[in-house]
């Protein structure tokens, strides 16, 4: 069942734009829905999707020969004479695909809709040989209007945020809502799963899949009892200046592997950084950041860990 994200509208929008469309996020935000949509809404029938967590599909684009991936593409029922709309899932499984679809871009007329799951892959490694060929939609966790469409639940979306006033009545109907959504966080999955334990599990699940799919395939960090660790303490300190030697000193993790782990823990989309806000640039620089996770309900679980 398709529920709409507000970044919709702008992916079919660009669906008509020769650049290749690029969907990351964290794993389970939903890019696989919306690219299933995207290609349901496009009226062609030479059309594809290609799962790459499937080893016959990574086989096929591992090939030297490019002419060999062509003709099997031609064997899946694609016509190269007439405008090709190819949907590939999780490329950051298959980091030497974008030398294929630099060829297939700039040899046919062909329209990619792609996902993955990490900048930390599709800003470096993948961009250096893409550059201006494609743009990037980044995907979150629902947001709270997301998440009352989700559960159905009506609210005003045309009034501006400016121009609002507080309302007692509106709020005490929407309090259940908002302290649910505090609780558990924005993943589709879990917004619409039935029950505490439901919700719970599969959150407990996104941050396995996490630590044990993505870091391993994107980085290169052998310690997950570290990893653990910092993303423990890391929950604890949510709004609070990011104090590198601070957390160094606790965890008994080098200063230099911590801001790694940071680093790369904000690319993979876990945690977001704020700088202070600040009419001068040199005191923004100076002044140590805060840190925030992209999801309350991963930082709710983790912090459970922690004290559990």
């Amino acid at each position: 069942m398709y529920l709409p994200r507000k970044i919709y509208p702008q992916l079919k929008k660009h669906l008509g734009v020769r650049q290749i469309t690029v969907i990351t996020g964290m794993r389970r935000t939903g890019k696989t829905t919306l690219l299933r949509q995207l290609l349901k809404d496009i009226p062609s029938q030479n059309k594809l999707y290609i799962d790459l967590e499937r080893l016959d599909n990574r086989e096929l684009f591992s090939q030297k020969n490019y002419d060999n991936i062509l003709r099997e593409l031609k064997n899946r029922g694609l016509n190269t004479k007439k405008k090709i709309y190819l949907a590939i899932d999780e490329i950051q499984l298959l980091p030497e695909i974008s030398s294929v679809l630099k060829y297939l871009y700039d040899s046919f007329d062909i329209k990619f809709l792609v996902t993955g799951s990490s900048s930390y892959y599709l800003k470096n490694l993948f961009s250096e040989s893409l550059s201006g060929r494609k743009k990037i939609f980044e995907l979150y966790p629902l947001d709270f209007g997301e998440y009352l469409d989700f559960q159905k639940v009506f609210y005003n979306k045309n009034e501006k945020w400016e121009n609002k006033k507080f309302n007692p009545i509106e709020y005490e109907r929407l309090k259940y809502y908002y302290e649910q959504y505090i609780e558990f966080g924005g993943f589709p999955e879990v917004t619409l799963a039935d029950n505490i334990q439901q919700k719970r599990d599969l959150l407990n699940d996104i941050i396995s899949s996490y630590v044990n799919i993505d870091i391993k395939t994107l980085a290169d960090f052998k310690n997950e009892k570290n990893i653990y660790t910092l993303m423990k303490m890391l929950s604890k300190r949510i709004g609070t200046r990011l104090d590198y030697s601070k957390l160094a000193r606790l965890s008994g993790i080098s200063r230099p592997t911590i801001m790694n782990y940071i680093d790369f823990f904000e690319k993979s989309y876990l945690i977001k950084r704020l700088s202070v806000f600040s009419k001068n640039p040199d005191r923004e620089i100076v002044k140590a950041q805060k840190i925030y996770f992209c999801d309350s309900g991963l930082a709710g679980i983790l912090a459970d860990l922690d004290s559990g």
